[in-house]
């Protein structure tokens, strides 16, 4: 059995590692790492494997852009079975808040994401639904929640 690894970084310099995880084998090896590196903070919340061996990354970034508010972009990145990257995404605006905490891959090959917004919904902070093709592009959003909450 594989266990799936995340951890969180604070990329603040050019030189930082970014948000790394890791997959490794049921004897504790590590069969191989990688990570992803914005110009702020970094996480990965969840790895979810897929039917046809390779993983999805999700999460989101922080840009830190001088006096700018904060801009949550939520985060996904395929993986295959080697680590090697097939496509990574960013979803969101300028400004907004967006996080994915989770994805699950469809019986139909779909990816569906949750997490929360500001951008989608009826206001303030969101729980949100996605749904993407296999390539990451996104097919329906919603987000459901008060408004003014």
């Amino acid at each position: 059995m594989d266990i799936l690894v995340t951890a969180l970084t604070l990329s603040l310099s050019a030189s930082a590692t970014g948000a790394p995880f890791a997959i490794r084998g049921g004897a504790a090896e590590i069969v191989w790492t990688n990570s992803y590196r914005s110009d702020g903070e970094d996480w990965i919340n969840d790895i979810a494997p897929m039917r046809d061996g390779s993983f999805l990354a999700v999460g989101f970034l922080n840009r830190v852009d001088g006096d700018a508010p904060s801009d949550w972009r939520a985060l996904a990145s395929r993986f295959g079975g080697d680590g090697a990257v097939s496509w990574t995404r960013e979803y969101g605006a300028g400004g907004a808040i967006d996080a994915f905490w989770t994805a699950r891959e469809r019986e139909d090959g779909a990816l569906a994401f949750a997490g929360l917004t500001t951008r989608v919904g009826p206001g303030g902070i969101n729980a949100y639904v996605a749904v993407t093709d296999e390539a990451g592009a996104i097919l329906k959003e919603n987000g459901y929640g008060a408004a003014g909450y």
